[in-house]
């Protein structure tokens, strides 16, 4: 900090004295009789050139664009002095021009190189900030998404329940019967494919975004009037996954968004069990 503040106190010096030093060649000048327009031109151009450059340096980290303003002021500097000095009693005034083009073109390149590299790394910004982007969703995705099936994971379905119980009137709960008889008896890829592929169905009956596994082999769904037996759903789900031995137990409850979610889902759970108790008393054998 104090050596910008000190450097800033330097140009400001070095300001004052380049224009005294333009002021009194100036006034000097035009006492003589041989004063020309021209002359006092250049004294300007000079004066703003070097203020320029000066005003730069805190800033400008660019060497070669600083190195060709500085070529170009040396080539005004021996320019006016070609009006004070012959050109045989200096010879380096006969340069006076070709210092002018030369440092007017290197700072051209100077600012030709700066523009490249700050294009540079603008498109460097951007393509970060796209990689960021995408890494940003594929958290957002990956938290409200179940890693295997890819559906909405628990988090997404209590986050959109009240969303979703506006636009669907009934809460479905799924348990898939039987399910980790048969995760043992064909193994833990073969699990994970049922689960897969009662996903994919359940997704096929009530849309991408109003499906969810919320456990193990648990599954809830939003949708329309029980204009289906449930049976024919149940059918429909199992298609896929039903030579494995594996059944379908189902609840359902009415969805209210005035109504906490964790009763409605408790109403869907204890209707789920129900259908999963009137199946084992259907199925169990009668007494002699």
């Amino acid at each position: 900090m104090r050596d910008l503040k000190g450097m800033h106190m330097a140009v400001k010096v070095y300001l004052v004295l380049i224009w005294l030093v333009v002021g009194l060649f100036t006034a000097w000048k035009l006492n003589q009789p041989d004063f020309y327009w021209d002359t006092f031109e250049e004294l300007f151009w000079f004066g703003l050139t070097t203020s320029l450059i000066a005003l730069s340096v805190p800033y400008l980290k660019s060497r070669l664009l600083l190195f060709g303003w500085s070529i170009y002021s040396i080539g005004l500097l021996l320019d006016i002095t070609d009006d004070f000095i012959s050109d045989s009693d200096f010879i380096l005034l006969i340069f006076d021009t070709s210092l002018k083009n030369i440092g007017f073109l290197i700072t051209c390149y100077g600012m030709l190189t700066m523009i490249l590299t700050k294009r540079g790394v603008i498109g460097q910004l951007n393509t970060e900030i796209e990689q960021r982007e995408k890494l940003e969703e594929q958290l957002r995705y990956e938290a409200n998404h179940d890693p295997l099936t890819g559906i909405g994971n628990r988090k997404a379905c209590f986050e959109t329940f009240d969303e979703l119980s506006d636009q669907q009137p009934l809460l479905f709960y799924f348990d898939l019967d039987d399910f980790k008889q048969a995760n043992d008896k064909y193994g833990h890829h073969v699990g994970d494919n049922i689960l897969k592929a009662f996903s994919a169905s359940l997704t096929k009956q009530f849309g991408d975004d109003c499906c969810f596994r919320i456990g193990g082999d648990e599954f809830v769904a939003f949708g329309g009037d029980n204009d289906q037996a449930l049976s024919t759903l149940r059918d429909c789900l199992l298609e896929q996954i039903f030579e494995y031995g594996v059944g379908l137990s189902i609840g359902t409850a009415k969805t209210d968004s005035k109504e906490q979610p964790d009763t409605i889902v408790q109403r869907a759970d204890s209707s789920m069990y129900s259908d999963k108790a009137s199946k084992v008393v259907r199925t169990r054998p009668r007494s002699q």
